[in-house]
């Protein structure tokens, strides 16, 4: 780690890094342009030369020898900031998805809201490259935590969060955090009671920069299906971690007053997943709106589907149109 003075009069940006070679200077320059905050990468052990452009940046950061995960990483780096006395943080990933010039407007949504988190789903948010497997899962996602807190949150999933570090006390933190903070902070802060005009939502471009290799790979079309079913079971398994914990002082109970959340509650994840999945889709099937693709779909046919049938319904499924030429506008 290079040497660290954390001026705790100055928001905290942490930014998550692992691999992020080909994405990474551009995110640099960046994170250079921003003024009145300190600025952290964490390096999550890359070897692909993430580290030598982090070394050569000019920015502070702390290279873990070993993998520690989205969750390790920023264990680390916000126990640093609350050791530091800092008052406010931001996270960010590295990848080029969450836009670092838009941390001073999440700070400033801190003066009335206690939690600030990115929404890349919102009808004001651009759409760069979006495979439409992530509007389903947001939609689908969306509907879970509807179902145990009541809250409508449109991409429950987006990692982008700025809260000030007397939040973390209220959600029990350290011991809440998970690989899943996105999610988790969401949940966390209606079992701590929060209001929902506590949490605020800001639009940020969606970006997934296709003509990247790693980009390339991760989201090929033909792999939407494993990719889909994947992600949503990951995160279905920790809101049902959450139903089912010895909850820690000063927290409610998700509600589990809804079908859904009682098939929650009782681990019934394949449920869950197929049930909500068709949800979603039956949704942007019934209710286009003008100019807008439908999934003409229930998750059966998706299932049953081939290759090419596949393929060509997750490309109807609706994705977000752009409003705006300027992330974050509106």
């Amino acid at each position: 780690m290079t040497r660290l003075d954390l001026d705790p009069r100055r928001p905290l940006i942490l930014v998550r890094v692992r691999d992020e070679a080909p994405q990474l200077p551009d995110v640099i320059a960046r994170l250079s342009r921003l003024t009145g905050v300190s600025v952290l990468l964490l390096d999550d052990a890359s070897s692909d030369g993430s580290s030598a452009l982090l070394h050569a940046s000019g920015l502070p950061f702390w290279s873990f020898p070993t993998r520690r995960g989205r969750d390790g990483v920023l264990r680390a780096g916000l126990e640093l900031a609350v050791r530091a006395g800092v008052e406010r943080v931001v996270l960010l990933d590295g990848d080029g998805q969450h836009p670092p010039e838009l941390a001073p407007r999440f700070l400033e949504g801190l003066r009335s809201a206690r939690l600030v988190r990115g929404t890349r789903f919102s009808p004001s948010s651009p759409q760069h490259g979006t495979p439409p497997d992530r509007v389903l899962h947001a939609r689908a996602l969306g509907r879970i935590v509807e179902e145990a807190t009541g809250w409508r949150l449109s991409d429950p999933a987006c990692g982008m969060a700025a809260f000030r570090t007397s939040l973390l006390k209220d959600l029990s933190w350290p011991r809440s955090f998970s690989h899943h903070h996105g999610l988790e902070l969401a949940l966390r802060s209606w079992q701590a009671g929060l209001p929902r005009e506590a949490t605020v939502e800001f639009p940020i471009a969606a970006v997934y920069d296709l003509d990247s290799p790693s980009f390339r790979r991760k989201y090929a079309p033909e792999t939407w299906r494993v990719r889909l079913l994947s992600r949503l079971e990951s995160h279905l398994r920790r809101v049902a971690e959450l139903y089912a914990e010895r909850r820690p002082s000063g927290l409610r109970p998700l509600r589990a007053a809804g079908p859904l959340g009682q098939l929650l509650a009782e681990g019934r994840l394949d449920l869950v997943s197929a049930q909500t999945l068709e949800a979603v889709s039956l949704e942007a099937r019934e209710e286009p709106r003008e100019g807008e693709a439908t999934a003409g779909t229930t998750v059966e046919r998706l299932r049953g589907s081939s290759a090419s049938e596949q393929e060509h319904m997750i490309a109807s499924l609706h994705v977000v149109p752009t409003v705006s030429t300027q992330a974050g506008e509106g």
